[in-house]
């Protein structure tokens, strides 16, 4: 499919262990892409679900365990999950950042051991390397 073009997993994701020190994600998105999963197991990437510049990711009821960085990351892009369970992260359960905006149902019941916590929101701020401001990341939380 092509960037724009929506993709639905709905069996279980299943992919060997990421290559020691590699940086990638298990679910990832960008540019305006799109990608919906459901019911999904995602283990051991350096971020479970990925999405970035202006893309959106929905992962509903998906186990995310064990990411070397933050669990969910929405990078300037929109995730939404719903019921999903992020253990074990070596950073945040869940991170906005780069005007980055969440929408999660019930997260905190399903979340746990996660080093750096539950939520991340990056606050507005200006850009030390060209001094242009920028707003604030967003997350709705609803149980």
């Amino acid at each position: 499919p092509g960037p724009a073009e929506r993709l639905r997993l709905s069996s279980q994701l299943q992919r060997f262990a990421p290559t020691s020190g590699e940086r990638n994600a298990g679910i990832w998105t960008t540019e305006g892409g799109s990608i919906e999963a459901q019911d999904s197991a995602i283990t051991g990437f350096h971020n479970g679900v990925y999405a970035s510049n202006t893309a959106y990711a929905e992962c509903d009821r998906c186990h995310i365990v064990n990411s070397t960085d933050s669990g969910v990351v929405a990078d300037g892009a929109s995730v939404e999950a719903t019921g999903a369970i992020v253990t074990g992260s070596a950073g945040w359960a869940y991170a906005a950042l780069h005007q980055g905006t969440m929408r999660l149902g019930n997260p905190s019941a399903g979340a746990s051991g996660n080093a750096l916590g539950t939520f991340s929101v990056e606050p507005a701020g200006t850009n030390p390397k060209n001094g242009v401001p920028y707003l604030a990341s967003g997350m709705v939380i609803f149980e």
